[in-house]
């Protein structure tokens, strides 16, 4: 029974008049998203004190999502049950800052992101950052949000795409030269020669296994060039090529 009909059936009990009780389920699902609301400011400042001098490689980032996933959906029954008000402004904007920053962590914990890369990412964010190696302080979620990287994570979430896509094609490259090391050619002295005792000349033997290698290989390498992300390693390609 929705509270409305359990308030008008105590008059009704009492003998008193009904008075109609329509907003009293509205009045408590009001409260209810309110509550809500203060209970997620709470968790996220609970959760930010303890993120912010975290270096960003112990930051449960599965957490994270999940985290700005229920709060969003708090923020959106707020605008449906609510009027304007500045708790929900204010939560909304907090939230759009984490959302914001966890593809950026994402993207900076990512193992294939090189020096090459960090250097792409400092030029987009106008300023050199540590790398958290070589006794530089770390990387924590206080620096990030002193640079501003949350206002460049599709830039720096296209960087580490690109590292990773290049690492990919490396590891291509690795299967060609693999498949070459282990490439038995089969040589021999040449026949002829050998009987007239010279031993500097030599011939294949049977050259299917070669070819079928030389076939495979030609096709990692040709996927490889054309690849857009291919300009790093173009000279590893074009020594196979």
């Amino acid at each position: 029974m929705r509270l409305a009909e359990e308030y008008e059936s105590y008059q009704t009990v009492l003998k008193l008049p009904v008075l109609p009780c329509t907003e009293v389920d509205n009045l408590q699902q009001s409260l209810t998203v309110l509550e809500g609301m203060w209970g997620a400011f709470g968790e996220i400042s609970e959760k930010e004190e303890k993120w912010h001098a975290a270096p960003i490689d112990q930051i449960d980032t599965a957490e994270m999502r999940g985290m700005i996933g229920r709060v969003s959906k708090l923020i959106a029954q707020g605008h449906r049950c609510l009027p304007p008000n500045s708790m929900a402004s204010k939560l909304a904007d907090r939230v759009e800052v984490l959302s914001n920053l966890e593809p950026v962590i994402v993207s900076l914990r990512n193992p294939h992101v090189k020096a090459a890369h960090w250097d792409k990412i400092d030029e987009v964010v106008g300023m050199p950052l540590p790398r958290g190696g070589n006794g530089e302080p770390p990387v924590t979620l206080d620096l990030l949000l002193s640079a501003g990287l949350q206002d460049h994570h599709k830039l720096i979430s296209r960087i580490a795409v690109e590292a990773t896509q290049e690492a990919d094609l490396l590891d291509s490259l690795e299967k060609v030269r693999v498949a070459w090391a282990n490439t038995d050619f089969g040589v021999r002295p040449h026949k002829d020669l050998k009987e007239a005792g010279a031993t500097v000349a030599y011939v294949l033997g049977g050259v299917d296994d070669v070819l079928a290698v030389h076939e495979e290989t030609q096709l990692l390498v040709r996927a490889v060039a054309g690849s857009p992300f291919v300009g790093p390693v173009y000279e590893e390609v074009s020594a196979w090529d």
